[in-house]
C-alpha cells in the first residue's frame, strides 16, 4: 500500500501546484482585460469619468490581488509545512521519490493517509478560490460595463468592443471551469484506481474536503447561470465527453 499511497500523494501534490498556477493565471487574465479596456478608452478619447473609473478599478484590483496572493502563499506554505512534518524523510514521495524502508510502517501509513487527506481538502479549497475569483471578476466586469453604457458620451464602438471583450472572457471562463471539473474528475478516478485495494483508505482520502461531484453540483454557484451560459457549459461538456 505504501507505493500506491506514495503515488497518490504525488498526483495530489502536482494538482495543487497546477491549481495555484491557474489561480494566478486567472488573476493575470482579468487584469489584462481591465488594462485593455482602459487603454482603448484612452486611445478612443472616451469621457474622463470612464477613463478614471477604469484606472481606479485597475489600481484597486492590483492591490487586492497583491493581498490575496500573499495570503495564498502563506496558506500553501502552511499546508506544505504540515505535510512535510508528517512525512519526515519520506517527503520525497511528493516529487516522485520512493519509500526506501521504515522501522514503523503503521506510523508511515498514517502519515501518508494524512498527507493525502490534507491534499484533497486543500484541492477543494483552491478550487473554490478559483471559482470565487472567476465569479468576482465576472461581476466586476458586468458592473463596469453597465457604468460605461450608462454614460451618454461613450461611443457605440467602444461600448460594442467592451461587450464583445466581456462575452469572450465569459466564454473562456465557463469552458475553463468545465475543463477544470473534467481534470479533477480524472484525478479522482486515478486516486480511486490506485487505492482500489484498500477502499477504506480511498474513501478517507477522497471524502476529505470534497470531490468533483460536489464541484459539478455547485458549478458557478456564485453567479446565476443564464440560458446562454448554460448552453456554453453543456457544449463544453459535450466536446470533452465525445
Amino acid at each position: 500500500m505504501f507505493s500506491q499511497l506514495s503515488s497518490t500523494n504525488k498526483h495530489l501534490n502536482d494538482f495543487i501546484e497546477d491549481l495555484n498556477s491557474r489561480i494566478q493565471h486567472q488573476r493575470s487574465l482579468h487584469m489584462n482585460t481591465l488594462v485593455n479596456m482602459y487603454q482603448e478608452a484612452v486611445l478612443t478619447d472616451q469621457p474622463d469619468e470612464v477613463v478614471n473609473m477604469l484606472s481606479n478599478a485597475i489600481l484597486e484590483r492590483d492591490e487586492y490581488n497583491g493581498r490575496k496572493t500573499k495570503i495564498d502563499s502563506e496558506e500553501w506554505g502552511t499546508h506544505d509545512e504540515k505535510v512535510l512534518r508528517a512525512l519526515g524523510r519520506h517527503s520525497t514521495v511528493l516529487s516522485g521519490g520512493s519509500i526506501d524502508g521504515t522501522r514503523n510502517p503503521n506510523k508511515l501509513n498514517k502519515a501518508l493517509k494524512y498527507a493525502g487527506k490534507r491534499a484533497n481538502a486543500f484541492i477543494w479549497n483552491l478550487t473554490k478560490k478559483l471559482q470565487h475569483d472567476r465569479a468576482t471578476h465576472k461581476n466586476e466586469l458586468i458592473n463596469l460595463n453597465n457604468e460605461i453604457i450608462k454614460h451618454s458620451d461613450t461611443t457605440p464602438d467602444y461600448q460594442q468592443m467592451v461587450h464583445e471583450m466581456l462575452s469572450e472572457q465569459n466564454k473562456y471562463d465557463l469552458r475553463r471551469t468545465v475543463l477544470d471539473a473534467h481534470e479533477w474528475s480524472n484525478l479522482d478516478n486515478l486516486v480511486a484506481k490506485e487505492l482500489s485495494n484498500d477502499l477504506d483508505t480511498s474513501d478517507e482520502v477522497l471524502t476529505a474536503g470534497a470531490t468533483v461531484a460536489d464541484f459539478r453540483g455547485d458549478l458557478n454557484d456564485d453567479v446565476a447561470i443564464s440560458g446562454g451560459d448554460q448552453q456554453i457549459i453543456d457544449e463544453a461538456w459535450n466536446v470533452i465527453l465525445q
